[in-house]
């Protein structure tokens, strides 16, 4: 896998900018002028809380929307089941009410 690195703008020496090459540990929200707002990763030195916040919110809505896609599959699973007995009742009853028909004959 990959290592992302940081990324963001800074000044070498000679006053050049260049992307910071230190490996990407955490969160970065930015706004600016020229650009929309963006969420992205950030070292350790060039993270900031914005990002961290944004990061978490998103994490959590992942989770939510891991779980709720495992509460639907696992529903899903269920109803079959429950619609597959359903049918097995119906053919029982059916089967009866046949073999109550025949006795009367």
């Amino acid at each position: 896998m990959e290592t992302k690195t940081c990324g963001y703008t800074v000044h070498d020496r000679d006053g050049e900018e260049q992307p910071c090459d230190r490996p990407a540990t955490g969160w970065r929200w930015y706004q600016g002028h020229d650009h929309e707002d963006a969420l992205d990763v950030a070292c350790e030195l060039h993270e900031n809380e914005g990002g961290r916040r944004i990061h978490a919110v998103e994490a959590e809505r992942d989770q939510w929307r891991a779980k709720f896609e495992q509460l639907a599959k696992r529903n899903l699973e269920m109803a079959e089941r429950h619609s597959e007995a359903l049918h097995r009742a119906i053919e029982r009853a059916k089967a009866a009410e046949r073999a109550l028909a025949e006795a009367d004959q």
